[in-house]
């Protein structure tokens, strides 16, 4: 007969694998329902990339070439992996506090909006209209008339899904939260989108600390529930931002076409929210 100690010890490792199996198994069945729940918001943009496969896979190649090449002029790059960009404080150390990023976030946030009005003029962007919000209506920038009073603009993200993100993608270290300050532009072909990625990359004040291409053919959607864009992380480096403290913030600048920008919708978001934090990211 086997000592008593030595039979607990051995029930309590089969309930402990058991537990794990438990746990396995639900956490599986919780991703493939989130994956069900945006199933019919990949499929709609799928058909859309599918058919943009077809048409314009050589200037989608074209954009692939140019952001390697704007990664590796700027060392954004080590070894062929996309190095990923920290908050840091002014002195160099990481931030670790949302409070800091909030601050900083609140004064940047109107000083990217007059960059991203003029990226747009210069770019033929499109921004989403503050008099009539409907889903899918732009105002061009360049257009006379409209300013940049006229768009609808995506403020800072909100306190509660930032301390989700946190939490489930970043351990709680708050200095890879890099999208509090956020802004898009869009665009109705690729050919501008090219412009603009160009014009950001060098403007003066501007230093891009990342280049994330989901418009790559190469790379899969089914983390993005299909959506598609060019995301860049930014810092807006003056004078003034040196003199305010907020020079080193992390800017997140979309750009996407409007073919994909039509398709968003809050409830479409908020189905893709449920994947990211089913996934973890």
């Amino acid at each position: 007969a086997q000592p008593p100690a030595r039979g607990i010890a051995q029930m309590v490792g089969l309930l402990q694998g058991c537990w794990v199996l438990v746990l396995l198994v639900f956490n599986y069945r919780v991703k493939r329902h989130c994956m069900e729940l945006t199933r019919p918001d990949k499929k709609l943009y799928d058909d859309i990339w599918e058919d943009m496969i077809a048409k314009e896979g050589e200037i989608l190649v074209s954009l692939r070439e140019q952001i390697w090449y704007l990664e590796a002029k700027r060392g954004l790059r080590s070894k062929g992996v996309v190095i990923g960009p920290r908050q840091l404080k002014m002195d160099g150390s990481p931030v670790s506090s949302l409070d800091h990023l909030y601050a900083q976030a609140s004064v940047l946030e109107w000083l990217l909006r007059d960059k991203v009005w003029q990226w747009g003029k210069i770019t033929h962007g499109l921004f989403n209209s503050v008099n009539n919000p409907r889903q899918g209506c732009f105002i061009r920038a360049n257009d006379p008339g409209n300013a940049s009073v006229d768009v609808l603009w995506p403020g800072v993200k909100s306190v509660r899904r930032a301390v989700e993100k946190t939490a489930r993608r970043y351990r709680d270290d708050v200095s890879y939260l890099v999208d509090v300050t956020r802004n898009s532009i869009m665009f109705e072909r690729v050919q501008d989108m090219q412009v603009c990625l160009e014009t950001i990359c060098n403007d003066k004040d501007i230093v891009v600390e990342r280049i994330k291409n989901r418009m790559d053919p190469a790379v899969r959607s089914d983390d993005s529930a299909g959506y598609r864009d060019v995301c860049l992380n930014i810092r807006l480096h003056t004078e003034w931002t040196e003199h305010m403290g907020c020079s080193q913030h992390i800017c997140e600048i979309q750009l996407l076409l409007t073919r994909i920008a039509k398709n968003k919708s809050h409830e479409g978001h908020q189905r893709y929210v449920q994947l990211r934090n089913c996934m973890g990211f």
